[in-house]
């Protein structure tokens, strides 16, 4: 008995031992296997292009190759998208920062102004707009309609009715900055203010504006329509 005792002991911290060196191995091979999805170019691209949709691609590197702060996350690639190219990037290769003509952020925004993020609902349109066009921005909403209406005896109550309405809220808006699903819009801070509320509360809809036209700058009575409003007689009367 005396002498299978450290027979035991030997082989039950031989297992232990072979535990653990499995668990280390399985620990480092988890490691070496994380990975980070970078953009790559799909094709050589020369100075003085642009990166458009397509020209990357998104694909996994080695998480030791990862460069933090040159290299160009996948999720990023919206970001880089209209960006100019100043150093020739091979085929296959990551796009680096260092590769893009980047800009300050801060030099998007005007002087006492807030730059704010505006998204539309899906439109056309919208996948068309670029950096320095002018638009005007109508907002979706149902707006309470008062009629009055006499009572019997003579005094005047005010009945109410809802209407879904197309409104022009903001009539001329300069993007800075064009993404997927947004634009960006530098504007004083109450306009900035009015616009991220917007945003959030309704669906809004852009309408390009001949840029530099001074007609239509302010939110008039015309701006403004309803489904209800659309009958031939209305819009024949409406016609110039």
């Amino acid at each position: 008995m005396k002498n299978t005792l450290p027979l035991i002991l030997a082989v039950l911290l031989g297992l232990a031992a072979v535990f653990a060196v499995n668990r280390t191995m399985a620990r480092s091979s988890a490691q070496t296997e994380r990975t980070k999805d970078v953009l790559v170019a799909n094709n050589d691209i020369n100075p003085g292009s642009k990166i458009e949709s397509g020209v990357v691609t998104a694909k996994p590197v080695p998480f030791a190759a990862y460069m933090k702060g040159r290299h160009i996350l996948g999720s990023q690639k919206d970001r880089i998208e209209g960006l100019k190219v100043v150093n020739r990037i091979a085929k296959n290769s990551p796009v680096l920062w260092e590769d893009l003509e980047t800009k300050d952020e801060g030099e998007r925004v005007g002087n006492g102004e807030f730059v704010v993020a505006v998204r539309f609902q899906s439109s056309p349109l919208v996948s068309q707009l670029k950096a320095g066009d002018e638009i005007a921005i109508a907002a979706m909403q149902m707006v309470e309609i008062k009629e009055k209406a006499e009572t019997t005896n003579l005094k005047i109550s005010a009945d109410s009715r809802y209407e879904q309405r197309l409104t022009v809220l903001f009539p001329c808006e300069t993007i800075r900055e064009v993404t997927r699903d947004s634009v960006f819009i530098s504007a004083p801070p109450e306009r900035a203010l009015q616009l991220i509320v917007a945003s959030e509360n309704y669906p809004l809809y852009p309408l390009l504006r001949r840029q530099g036209d001074s007609a239509n700058r302010g939110v008039a009575p015309g701006g403004s329509i309803s489904a209800t409003d659309l009958s031939a007689e209305n819009i024949a009367t409406a016609l110039p």
